[in-house]
């Protein structure tokens, strides 16, 4: 469930940021349903055109100075959201915690608060996780995000996808940011590149061989793309006095660069054949590990969705329980 907390102290967004933060997603978060991409993609057009015409005023960054770095006031936001019948909750914090019908609390991040008396089975994304209700009682918080697999299956069932398509459903119209954490900083990107290791990814290309040097352009991509959002958040950092964070962004930052500039000497960029392959692994260890997390809080639902979508570790997913719940979604 996204924090407000922390956006209610900035008086200025980027469209885009404007655009996830709508519908209570933080900004360029991974795993957010396909329905809502839709929803998320379909406001920013919508800001874009009156920023076109004048109903939205945009400031230029002073520090990055690209037109996607430009940001909007939170009082301009405001005035538009409301000539459009709109009061999303990062805007106006007096409409958070308003009840709806009596059927539960319209929590922060835009949704209904699930009453276990009358929706015994719910499932749906929270923000930054998945929110359940399993036969009555509440399964929360779930982070992984197999459950995203999980969650497109049931709501198409009772359809069958290839892990691969799953993916592309999934993920299709996600930014798929550089996940710092599994950068190899430690060592240099050309001893990394030829190790006999399992890789990394960017997006859904695998930018490394064994004892050999490649280069992948999407991963270079990100790597750029990572390097701008660094620069913000160090600008973010540096006009909140924050100095401690300041120095741990610009080592970040130096060490990011270091990294794109051995990628860029590589040599010919790569790709392997059989990542159709690689993507469907990934699909099985994310919803395995989702399985795993769900067994922690509910004995009955891991049991459930095991049978459901047994064998767990295969090439095709589908939904199919022996006694299909009567699921809320959304």
């Amino acid at each position: 469930m996204i924090d407000y907390s922390l956006w209610d102290l900035r008086n200025e967004f980027t469209l885009i940021e404007a655009a996830y933060l709508w519908f209570g997603f933080y900004p360029h978060q991974r795993g957010i349903p396909p329905d809502d991409q839709g929803k998320r993609d379909t406001i920013l057009k919508i800001l874009q055109e009156a920023e076109g015409k004048g109903k939205i005023k945009l400031k230029e960054d002073p520090i990055l100075r690209l037109p996607s770095s430009r940001k909007a006031t939170r009082g301009d936001l405001m005035a538009f959201a409301e000539s459009i019948g709109e009061k999303p909750l990062f805007l106006f914090p007096k409409e958070r915690g308003k009840s709806s019908s009596g059927k539960g609390k319209v929590e922060e991040s835009g949704k209904k608060q699930p009453d276990s008396e009358t929706s015994p089975f719910v499932f749906w994304n929270t923000g930054p996780g998945w929110e359940m209700v399993f036969n009555g009682k509440k399964v929360s918080p779930l982070k992984q995000i197999g459950f995203a697999y999980f969650h497109y299956c049931i709501k198409h069932y009772p359809k069958e996808f290839s892990n691969a398509d799953l993916w592309e459903a999934v993920n299709a119209g996600n930014s798929m940011p550089v996940d710092r954490n599994h950068l190899p900083f430690e060592s240099s990107p050309k001893e990394y590149f030829e190790e006999e290791s399992e890789g990394i990814y960017f997006g859904k290309i695998k930018a490394i061989a064994s004892r050999q040097n490649l280069s992948d352009p999407k991963a270079i991509r990100e790597i750029e793309n990572l390097l701008k959002d660094l620069k913000s958040e160090i600008a973010e950092a540096q006009n909140n006095d924050d100095f401690g964070l300041v120095d741990k962004l610009k080592n970040e930052e130096a060490n990011a660069e270091i990294y794109l500039e051995e990628c860029q000497r590589m040599g010919k960029l790569k790709t392997f054949g059989d990542e159709q392959k690689k993507i469907s692994n990934r699909v099985n260890k994310a919803m395995g590990r989702a399985l795993d997390e769900l067994k922690v809080y509910s004995e009955e639902a891991h049991a459930h969705f095991n049978e459901a979508f047994k064998p767990i570790y295969s090439s095709t997913k589908q939904y199919k329980p022996t006694q299909k719940p009567n699921w809320i979604l959304e």
